[in-house]
């Protein structure tokens, strides 16, 4: 793991920048896509820790596991039209992540600004925008590991 700081939007975009230039000449990094995730940490929040020594989750294993199936029936019940066409569980899930839903799906996106708008997201418990202070983090997966909903090109 490596971990670099930046305390502006253009340093945020060249430190990844350079991170993923790096790691493409590295042998494990050709033929790599890259995926990126932002998480928004408020320090000033009694108990904080610091997100980096914990992994990413996805939002339904923190406390809301045991409630899946009632949240996947009432995301389905509550927006039956927008649903009707999805064929499998990970069609429907994904359409959960687009509603607010909590799923076993971890949010990640092929671009880095996405990434910064999931670090500036509202605080579920203040309702407030956090402060700047988040984690980007970046993912490299095999080209090849990538399977479409379409099928395989």
């Amino acid at each position: 793991m490596q971990i670099r700081r930046a305390d502006d939007v253009p340093s945020i975009f060249r430190e990844i920048f350079d991170l993923v230039k790096e790691d493409r000449r590295s042998p494990d990094g050709e033929g790599s896509v890259y995926y990126f995730r932002g998480e928004g940490w408020n320090f000033d929040s009694p108990g904080s820790i610091m997100p980096m020594t914990i992994p990413p989750e996805p939002s339904l294993f923190r406390g809301y596991l045991e409630h899946e199936s009632e949240i996947f029936n009432e995301a389905i019940r509550t927006f039956p039209q927008q649903f009707k066409n999805d064929r499998t569980t990970f069609e429907k899930l994904a359409r959960m992540r687009h509603y607010g839903y909590k799923t076993r799906l971890l949010d990640v996106s092929p671009k880095i600004t996405t990434a910064l708008a999931m670090i500036l997201q509202p605080d579920e418990k203040n309702d407030k925008h956090l402060d700047e202070t988040g984690f980007i983090h970046v993912y490299r997966v095999k080209e090849e590991r990538i399977k479409y909903s379409t099928g395989d090109p």
